[in-house]
Order: C-alpha cells, then structure tokens, then sequence
C-alpha cells in the first residue's frame, strides 16, 4: 500500500516539475520580449513562485527515494508524514500564490501592452515611415477585401490611379495630373484590375496629360 503510495505521489511530483521547468523554459526563452516590455518585477514573482514548487516536490521525491537509504524506514516515514502534513500546505501556498498574483499582474500589465506592441506593429508595417502614408502592402490588403466584397455582394467597384508631374515646383514648370480608371469586372482579380487602371492612366498621359481616361467594362 505505502509502496504504491509512493509510486503515485513520485508520478505526480514528477509531472509538476517537468510542468514548472517547462514553465520557467518558457520565460527564459521570452527574456527578451519580457525586457523590452520592462516586466522585470512580474516575471521575477512568477519565476520565484514556480522555483517553490519545483523545490517542495525535489524535496518530496528525496525524501521519498533517496532518505530510506541513509535512515531508517521508520524515521523516514516520519519525515515524509511531516513534509505532507506540515509543510506542503505552506509551500505550495506560497507558490500558488504568487502565480496568481503573476498571473494577474500579466493580465492588467502584460496583456496590454502585447496588444499595444501588436498595433504598433501593423502601423509600422503597413505606413511610410516618414510621411505616415499607406504603403503598396496595406494597398494590396484593402484591395483584396473590396474584391471580395464585391464578389459577395454584387457591389459596384472602380479603382484610379493617378499621376503628379512637375510637382517640385521648378520654374516655368506646368503641373499635370492625369487619371486612369478602371472598373470591377467578375473575372477580375488585384492584379489585372490594377493593370486595367495603370493602362488608362498612360493613355491619359499619352493623350495630353490632365485628363481622365476610363477604362470601358
């Protein structure tokens, strides 16, 4: 019975500390995210509290395999007995404890400010950096939804792109501005509706400029 006490309590303290060191794996490996992110404080609660379960349950398997080798049966029953009966309540209290609080800290501090890097990001990937404009990556992304909600909705779509000479303002100099318009047809995709649009713009400059050339369905 106590034999196969001891096996099952070896199984599970086991897996508890193959789970923290998974744990604490995990942490290491996200160091740098977590310095960036200036969570100093909530990792190192975190981390301390994951050491005090890792540390109550060597101890258990220690006492449980390694002290009846060099105490008696008896005597290392009673160490056992005293471990469970008096000390892990305490130690795994402090543990689960200071998860929680990590876990909440997370919550209000961490979470956030990973949705705040993640916004950060996708403006950053998405505009100019100079002049906060979109770029050709955030156009082709909004031209793929307006397909496809063309597509689905039977709606009405057209596409111009357009064409500024002579806007550094050089003596003499006439600005132009000339428009290439193409409208959504079914069989259309991002690319060829562009390619429609890009063709009557050069008609439109190759007709005069500061005109609009359409592209007929």
């Amino acid at each position: 019975m106590i034999r196969n006490s001891i096996v099952l309590m070896t199984v599970i303290d086991l897996a508890v500390i193959l789970l923290t060191i998974a744990a604490l794996w995990i942490i290491y490996r996200n160091r740098e995210v977590l310095r960036q992110l200036k969570l100093y404080s909530g990792t190192l609660v975190t981390m301390t509290g994951l050491i005090f379960i890792v540390m109550f349950y060597v101890a258990d398997i220690s006492i449980m395999h390694i002290l009846p080798m060099l105490v008696s049966v008896e005597n290392a029953t009673k160490a056992m007995l005293n471990l469970h009966l008096n000390y892990n309540w305490v130690v795994t209290s402090i543990g689960v404890s200071l998860i929680i609080i990590s876990i909440v800290y997370f919550n209000r501090v961490l979470f956030p400010r990973i949705v705040k890097l993640e916004d950060e990001l996708k403006e950053r990937v998405s505009t100019d950096s100079l002049t906060k404009a979109y770029n050709r990556l955030k156009f082709d992304e909004v031209l793929e939804s307006e397909i496809s909600r063309a597509n689905r909705y039977d709606k009405m779509l057209s596409l111009i792109a357009f064409d500024i000479e002579n806007c550094n303002f050089k003596e003499n100099a006439k600005i132009t501005v000339s428009f290439g318009v193409a409208q959504f047809r079914r069989d259309d995709f991002e690319e060829t509706l562009i390619k429609r649009a890009d063709d009557a713009l050069y008609r439109a400059k190759a007709n005069g400029r500061n005109r609009v050339e359409v592209v007929a369905l």
